[in-house]
């Protein structure tokens, strides 16, 4: 279960974190850079982003993975030929 677990981790942080660091780079680039409360509620969104795309990856790969795989094998063992 960790292992799934931090595959996941790093799926989610791999697809968030590029564009969560352009974002950070842009701002500060800026003339008007957010600081603050702005900026602490985007970084607070980032997190909780990665942690619900682990959280809903997670579940699909413990709930849905096995279902399929059943599925697959009942449909390739059917001899049935049309």
């Amino acid at each position: 279960m960790n292992k799934i677990l931090l595959e996941k981790l790093k799926e989610s942080l791999t697809a968030v974190l590029p564009i969560t660091v352009i974002i950070i780079i842009l701002n500060f680039a800026l003339p008007s850079p957010s600081t603050g409360p702005q900026f602490l509620r985007f970084i607070i969104g980032a997190l909780l982003l990665i942690g619900g795309m682990v959280l809903y990856s997670l579940g699909s790969e413990i709930s849905l993975a096995p279902i399929g795989e059943i599925v697959g094998n009942k449909v390739t063992s059917t001899k049935k030929s049309h």
